[in-house]
């Protein structure tokens, strides 16, 4: 599977039971092959590595 690139808002970050923690992304409406390929990663329990850039050309809106 090549790269997933899509820009988000983070929605939530909360710690979990275990000392984990969890982080919930708002993704604009245009993305759901974005969205359909995280689920197959999701589906076959795969690890990803993730790296975040601060997008300063998209308003919180999501328009430019």
């Amino acid at each position: 599977m090549s790269d997933i690139t899509f820009s988000a808002v983070v929605y939530k970050v909360q710690t979990l039971v275990d000392g984990g923690v969890r982080v919930t992304l708002d993704l604009s409406e245009d993305s759901v092959m974005q969205m359909a390929q995280l689920a197959e990663c999701q589906r076959f329990g795969q690890i990803l590595n993730v790296s975040c850039q601060i997008d300063n050309e998209i308003e919180h809106n999501g328009t430019k």
